[in-house]
């Protein structure tokens, strides 16, 4: 069960984060217009943080005993990632 969540946790952090990379270019070409360059960078933007931190939640259900202190620091500094990052993009 924690590896299904965790595949689906971390491909839709792979999803955002490629749809967040995809319009860098084109916003810096100049192709994209306002406010389509700022709702196609942080739409995703929004969507990474949580999953990341989803992400990390079933890495540190998925591991070992003795790895799970490194994983629990791992939680905490994504947890405070998605807060600042969700606090950033939405205002």
């Amino acid at each position: 069960m924690q590896h299904r969540f965790g595949m689906w946790a971390a491909s839709a952090a792979l999803v955002a984060s490629v749809c967040y990379g995809g319009p860098q270019p084109l916003q810096v070409a100049g192709v994209l217009v306002d406010p389509w360059d700022r709702i196609l960078i942080f739409a995703p933007s929004l969507a990474l943080a949580p999953a990341f931190v989803l992400t990390m939640v079933a890495v540190h259900g998925t591991a070992p005993a003795e790895r799970q202190t490194y994983s629990l620091a791992a939680l905490a500094l994504a947890i405070m990632y998605g807060v600042m990052a969700c606090i950033v993009y939405a205002t």
